[in-house]
């Protein structure tokens, strides 16, 4: 903060928001989050203490609830959201099956970040029956940021009273007509999942609620 004449905030101090990408700007203080700039290197409030860590620790925690020794699979895990999931299920006694895209990110989950198995979903030619292979007891906790056809072989094999914790859809993104596919109806009929939710409304809640704390410890 160059000048400042909001009482919260003083010359000085750092602070996190939504503002535009420039090196300087004028803001009235909404939506700004004061950081402690000597708990942390700064630029972990953008990565592990900002929007990524909190989207991973709610979503996991608050979402799927997870218990010692389930199984829980992360499509996008070698993203900034799906990795830190993978980490705080492995601190929680999860098994972990990870889905990513490629050789390296394959060997970088189970090296680095522990993953028990993990797939190349490019070079598996069946997901659905890579998933049962390597979740022979089903699908506890789904944590999703992809959706499409990964999110079908997923589905197939959910647990009864699985959770379902719906962080993103970027195969669909991009994508200038609505592809069609399977009906996820059948499954989760099936299947009666606890809990299907989608992170944006729980997300604002909970960093209204704890990201000051947890900035701030």
């Amino acid at each position: 903060m160059l000048e400042s004449s909001i009482a919260e905030f003083k010359k000085g101090d750092f602070f996190s928001g939504n503002l535009e990408w420039k090196e300087y700007q004028v803001s009235e203080g909404k939506g700004l989050s004061k950081i402690n700039a000597d708990s942390s290197v700064l630029s972990r409030y953008l990565g592990i203490l900002g929007m990524t860590g909190l989207t991973a620790y709610f979503g996991l925690l608050e979402v799927a609830q997870p218990k010692q020794g389930e199984a829980i699979v992360i499509s996008g895990a070698a993203g900034a959201v799906g990795s830190v999931v993978g980490q705080i299920g492995k601190i929680l006694g999860c098994k972990l099956v990870g889905i990513t895209g490629s050789d390296e990110k394959v060997e970088l989950l189970k090296s680095k970040f522990e993953f028990d198995e993990v797939i190349n979903y490019k070079t598996t030619h069946d997901l659905k029956k890579a998933i049962k292979k390597n979740c022979p007891k089903g699908v506890d906790i789904y944590f999703d940021s992809v959706g499409g056809e990964i999110s079908d072989a997923v589905l197939k094999n959910i647990n009864k009273h699985a959770r379902i914790s719906i962080c993103g859809a970027i195969s669909l993104y991009n994508e200038t007509q609505l592809p069609l596919g399977p009906r996820v109806q059948p499954p989760l009929l099936t299947n009666s999942p606890l809990c299907v939710d989608s992170l944006f409304p729980i997300l604002q809640i909970a960093l209204k609620k704890e990201s000051h704390s947890w900035q701030h410890g």
